[in-house]
């Protein structure tokens, strides 16, 4: 095997690699896990360890023009009526003829729906 066989190689495993996760989700992931009330437990999931793989699979362009976006960790409060909520809220009861709500659908490899 020659050098170039050994380079193409090694650029090949390190670009395979997973992409560090960033340290606001493992918080995220922290506080579900520690400090939530929750019946279940959050983690990584496996199927999309780094955001090329999740690009790719929604049929993204992998950044064409070298530009980054700003990424907004929060939204305003738009509106904030004077009603309060209520403690509890069914859609299939609010809205009983619309029969789409209830349907799980079969996503199979659609993507779209891990994001």
């Amino acid at each position: 095997m020659n050098v170039y066989h050994l380079l193409m190689l090694l650029i090949g495993d390190w670009s395979s690699r997973p992409q560090s996760r960033p340290k606001d989700m493992e918080d995220i992931i922290d506080y579900v896990n520690n400090k939530a009330n929750t019946t279940w437990t959050a983690g990584i999931n496996t199927r999309f360890v780094d955001a090329t793989s999740t690009k790719s699979q929604l049929g993204a362009l992998l950044n064409p023009y070298g530009r980054t976006l700003s990424i907004k960790t929060h939204y305003p409060l738009l509106f904030l009526g004077k009603e309060a909520l209520p403690k509890e809220f069914d859609a299939r009861k609010a809205w009983p003829n619309c029969p789409s709500i209830g349907e799980i659908r079969d996503q199979g490899a659609c993507g779209a729906c891990w994001v």
